[in-house]
């Protein structure tokens, strides 16, 4: 996670520093990375 984070916070690649959302704070991309990780609820069930 703190590699994921840190990634997010300096750019990497083509990535630019906070995805270019500077209002963001780490605790809110740790959020979205637990959020983007978390596999989808089957359908139908």
């Amino acid at each position: 996670m703190n590699t994921l984070v840190d990634n997010v916070v300096s750019g990497m690649g083509g990535m630019p520093p906070y995805g270019l959302c500077m209002d963001c704070n780490a605790e809110q991309f740790r959020q979205l990375i637990r959020f983007m990780a978390t596999p989808a609820e089957a359908e139908g069930q």
